[in-house]
């Protein structure tokens, strides 16, 4: 059973980074966790083997009931496909339909969730590190994941949008 992302900067250092692999309505995150710090310095992740994380957003499951029953098909998918060590961020990218899912806890529903998880930790997961892919790490010392490129990508933007805007000779 993996252990579960609690603090702030664990969720964060994870959504820096671009989704793995995806699915209709979900998208996985993943990071090395080695060598990974806090801003305090302290280790992101103590402690050995994969952590996992869920982001079920109100704006695509209104009702905590309908949160608390994907965030519950999450963690027992997780269970029943290994995740590899690492850090694993399942996200909710979009809305299940409230027309052909009424109740928060019908069984279509959690039959829906778990197809759609199988697909993504049982198919695409293994799919995408067997193809040779390594979890993105640490760019610099500090432990943040992404920051050079996600500076990259605003700066290049802004530079973008201010040609647009005629601010730039």
């Amino acid at each position: 059973m993996p252990q579960r992302l609690q603090q702030r900067a664990q969720f964060q250092a994870l959504l820096r980074g671009p989704a793995l692999v995806h699915t209709a309505h979900f998208a996985l995150h993943g990071l090395a966790t080695a060598g990974l710090k806090g801003s305090r310095g302290r280790p992101l992740f103590t402690g050995p083997g994969p952590w996992l994380g869920a982001v079920v957003p109100k704006r695509w499951a209104r009702r905590a009931v309908t949160r608390n029953t994907l965030k519950r098909q999450i963690a027992a998918a997780a269970a029943e496909w290994p995740l590899p060590p690492g850090a694993w961020l399942v996200r909710l990218r979009r809305a299940f339909a409230p027309a052909e899912y009424p109740s928060a806890t019908s069984a279509a529903l959690r039959h829906a969730v778990r197809a759609e998880l199988r697909e993504l930790l049982g198919v695409r997961l293994p799919q995408w590190l067997a193809s040779g892919r390594r979890l993105p790490s640490a760019l610099d010392g500090s432990g943040t994941a992404g920051v050079a490129r996600a500076d990259a990508r605003r700066t290049a933007s802004s530079a973008r949008a201010a040609l647009e805007r005629g601010e730039v000779a």
